[in-house]
């Protein structure tokens, strides 16, 4: 019997198969799909240049461990995180530089409020006594 005409066993018509199969599959999506390369998703913050509003202040614990008592830190949602921000009180034009470290306030809960200073950051611009101040922020 001549070599050329021997009889394929199963498992090399497998094989050739499944190459075939893998091979028509990339041709078809590369070549005869027009749909656009998948690319992840961004998260896209809103990116103000100035801000007004109101502001308020807090402290709060993560994990146990004091963060924003004694750091210029800020929660904002209409701010990228880890940026930082120009805060200036309105009524007397005290401002201060603050990192942007959370998001926050909740809009759902305080809609007119547009960012939460560490008490730090607040006592810089104004007595913590007085709890909302007006601001505008200018991103930096």
């Amino acid at each position: 019997m001549n070599k050329l005409l021997r009889p394929i066993p199963m498992l090399e018509w497998l094989i050739i198969l499944i190459l075939l199969t893998v091979a028509s599959i990339t041709v078809i999506f590369r070549f005869a799909s027009n749909s656009p390369v998948y690319e992840p998703a961004k998260v896209n913050f809103i990116h103000k240049e100035i801000i007004t509003g109101k502001a308020s202040w807090y402290d709060y614990s993560l994990n146990g461990i004091v963060w924003s008592k004694d750091h210029h830190t800020a929660a904002s949602r209409d701010l990228k995180r880890y940026s930082k921000a120009r805060v200036t009180n309105l009524a007397n034009n005290k401002s201060t530089i603050v990192f942007i470290n959370d998001y926050g306030p909740d809009a759902s809960v305080y809609p007119d409020r547009i960012i939460d200073l560490s008490s730090h950051a607040f006592n810089e611009i104004s007595d913590t006594n007085l709890g909302i101040i007006d601001v505008k922020i200018t991103s930096l």
